[in-house]
């Protein structure tokens, strides 16, 4: 028993946690030099008028965001952009789920939808997200992520999202703001520099083509 007692007693130490540790980068995830020249083409870009803000004009090469995007900007970057900027950057299983998803958003916001073409999407939307599930961690997936369930039977009972999205009446009241002089009289305001407006660009019509004008006619 003795014996037994004086034998020294070992004690199992776990290893001191490396500093060098790093967590590598996930599949769907760019590259530092990918982003920079993602930037650089993003800086590039001109929409034609009405369809897209100014993204070059957001664009932060420094904090590598783009800033000052919409609600109808990150439909155009889902349905338009992602799959160009991100085809030869990312895996290709990987690149094409994401191409699937901006094909699946570009055929429901169409202008004119088939009743065959929304069945088609209704059967690819429980498919599409159980392959986003396989890209991109859990706490990814709020209730806005499942909300592509339903959008195909809305589309299917409402018809084409274009006659029921916000979009058109939010760049009419952004340009009736924009006409609001006095907050006191809003309604009477708007009327005057509407009316105005149309004199103006009423009269403009039987001036020369060299006479300087302070109000230019719309684009």
């Amino acid at each position: 028993m003795e014996a037994i007692c004086d034998r020294p007693k070992i004690v199992m130490r776990t290893p001191a946690p490396s500093k060098t540790w790093r967590r590598c980068l996930a599949d769907y995830i760019l590259k530092r030099g990918d982003r920079k020249e993602v930037l650089v083409w993003i800086k590039t870009l001109m929409f034609p008028d009405g369809y897209a803000a100014n993204l070059s004009r957001g664009v932060n090469p420094k904090t590598m965001k783009i800033l000052g995007m919409k609600s109808h900007d990150f439909h155009i970057w889902i349905e338009r952009l992602l799959p160009v900027m991100t085809r030869g950057y990312l895996l290709e299983p990987v690149w094409r789920i994401l191409a699937e998803l901006c094909y699946f958003f570009h055929q429901l916001c169409a202008r004119e939808l088939s009743r065959e073409v929304i069945r088609d999407l209704e059967r690819l939307a429980p498919l599409l997200i159980y392959k986003l599930e396989m890209i991109f961690p859990p706490d990814f997936f709020l209730p806005m992520q499942h909300l592509i369930l339903h959008l195909p039977l809305e589309a299917r009972l409402g018809g084409p999202v274009q006659a029921r999205w916000c979009y058109p009446i939010e760049m009419c009241l952004k340009i009736l703001r924009k006409k609001c002089r006095n907050k006191a009289k809003i309604e009477a305001s708007v009327a005057e520099a509407t009316r105005v407006e149309e004199v103006s660009n009423f009269t403009k019509v039987y001036y020369t083509d060299n006479l300087p004008n302070v109000n230019p006619l719309p684009r």
